[in-house]
């Protein structure tokens, strides 16, 4: 454990640094509740990471959020807001305005959101060194959530992929889940990361990462539709002004209610393999 633990405790660290060095415009709280929420971060992670003694600790860190009881829908989040990897490497151009910011102002939600943060960032360092223990980890933990696996399951609903590693461990996830618990479970995510979509075309093909774009005017937009809906990955865009016409193109208006559409979480040919939202 010890060399797993000096990993994640390293990444933390590269991560904290980052988001204290972000000017405070790039971020969604004004100065003094962002420098509060901080010290939350902080406290959050020593807390969590102080209870890590074996690997049975590291499996009871796993969370997956089962919505409700009427809608067959569940969400896994690998972090927060504060410690997401577009926020803290500049990739992001909406951070200020991200929705995933809102809940971060209580201590319960960072504690909570820390504990996915810390697990993921075990798996990555078991994936690199040691493949036995992180198979057995992330299957364990899997097999103790099995029945909070629905039909459709949302990743990252803040936060993103790290890197192509944090999306080979979910496809691994999910094949894992379909195959042992749910044959029906599907995946489907939105990324900004700089992650291989090429590579992508490798994971299960019930795992849907919406690429996230950001479109400032008519112009980038009908540059985009010339091109990119006609390949075979799925696109998420936000238009940053009304006055942009996107349904022209064919593409599909987001309904802005994820837990009863499925639009995002399906492969649809041709250009329709694009959806768009409104800044919100």
């Amino acid at each position: 454990m010890k060399k797993s633990k000096e990993f994640v405790k390293n990444r933390f660290k590269e991560d904290l640094s980052k988001l204290e060095s972000l000017p405070n415009e790039k971020l969604y709280f004004s100065e003094d509740p962002t420098s509060r929420h901080i010290e939350n971060v902080k406290k959050a992670f020593s807390e969590v990471f102080e209870g890590i003694r074996t690997e049975l600790d590291v499996v009871e860190l796993f969370t997956i959020q089962k919505k409700n009881k009427k809608v067959n829908f569940s969400i896994v989040s690998n972090g927060l807001y504060y410690l997401c990897p577009n926020l803290l490497n500049g990739n992001c151009k909406l951070s200020n305005r991200c929705y995933g910011a809102k809940n971060e102002r209580f201590q319960g939600v960072i504690k909570s959101r820390m504990k996915n943060y810390i697990f993921f960032a075990f798996l990555e360092y078991w994936l690199e060194n040691d493949w036995q223990k992180y198979k057995t980890i992330l299957y364990w933990s899997i097999d103790r959530n099995a029945d909070k696996f629905t039909d459709v399951v949302r990743i990252n609903q803040q936060s993103d992929f790290r890197n192509d590693a944090q999306l080979f461990i979910f496809d691994n996830m999910l094949r894992y889940v379909r195959k042992h618990h749910n044959s029906k479970t599907m995946f489907y995510s939105y990324s900004k990361s700089k992650i291989d979509f090429d590579l992508y075309i490798y994971c299960e093909p019930n795992f849907i990462v919406n690429e996230s774009v950001i479109i400032q005017d008519q112009a980038e937009l009908d540059r985009f539709a010339e091109t990119k809906p006609h390949q075979e990955n799925c696109y998420y865009l936000c238009l940053m002004s009304k006055d942009i016409q996107a349904e022209q193109f064919g593409l599909k208006p987001c309904k802005n209610d994820c837990e009863k559409c499925r639009q995002c979480s399906r492969y649809f040919k041709g250009s329709s393999n694009a959806k768009f939202t409104y800044l919100h």
